[in-house]
């Protein structure tokens, strides 16, 4: 259910093999690739030595190099010895805590600048779409990112805060400590489900466990009324 979520945010190389040109109004500059390994996602065998027509942002043709020749005007690029595939999802992390430059791991690396340059690494590595659980350390910068097309960078997606029995009741380490909400009954568990259904987040991110008995463990009643009022605002409970 996660992964169909989601992916309409992923770019699929290949939607469908299309024998012939799609008949359509200009799309923009064709680029015509050749020669690549093509993994199109969709279970079938990998292309080898494929070739495929890009006009504007649609993928117009894919087939075997050499099956057909490239439109008057199209800008050819060899692939040859290289392999193209649907990006990938990451549909599970805890973006911008970490800072990939110099290691360190505080929520001062909560910025603008660590999301974006995080964000950047992945869509380099070929992640199109990121999916952040529940340790927001600054919501407001997180869905403003979320509703935002960031060049060269992953889609960022995020559940917002999560849900423990206490601030503290969440992942360990300091960078995380502190930073879910608290739901000690089921009355703030519901309160909480309504504000994330408020910014537009589908799933709620829940922390059930004790830790070993080191933190307070959500109530039964009181998840179960997060996932009540979670599927009853159509969204899911994790």
């Amino acid at each position: 259910m996660l992964l169909r979520k989601m992916l309409p945010y992923c770019l699929l190389l290949a939607v469908a093999c299309l024998p012939e040109v799609v008949s359509s109004q200009a799309r923009g500059p064709a680029l015509f690739f050749e020669g690549a390994r093509l993994i199109i996602g969709d279970k079938s065998a990998a292309i080898e030595n494929s070739a495929f027509l890009v006009e504007g942002d649609t993928f117009t043709w894919v087939g075997k190099k050499g099956e057909r020749q490239p439109p008057a005007g199209a800008t050819r690029v060899d692939l040859t010895g290289k392999t193209v595939m649907p990006s990938l999802i990451d549909g599970h992390n805890h973006t911008g805590l970490v800072n990939e430059r110099d290691g360190s791991n505080t929520k001062a690396n909560y910025t603008r600048e660590n999301l974006i340059d995080q964000l950047q690494r992945y869509a380099y590595y070929g992640v199109g779409a990121t999916l952040s659980m529940g340790l927001e350390q600054d919501q407001e910068l997180a869905y403003k990112l979320r509703d935002e097309v960031i060049p060269n960078a992953a889609r960022f997606l995020t559940v917002g805060k999560g849900i423990a029995a206490t601030p503290l009741g969440g992942p360990t380490g300091e960078a995380r400590l502190g930073i879910p909400w608290g739901a000690a009954n089921p009355e703030e568990g519901r309160k909480h489900v309504r504000e994330l259904h408020e910014r537009k987040v589908h799933f709620v991110k829940m922390w059930v466990d004790d830790r070993d008995g080191t933190v307070p463990k959500i109530t039964p009643e009181t998840y179960r009324a997060i996932i009540d009022e979670a599927h009853k605002n159509g969204m899911e409970a994790l």
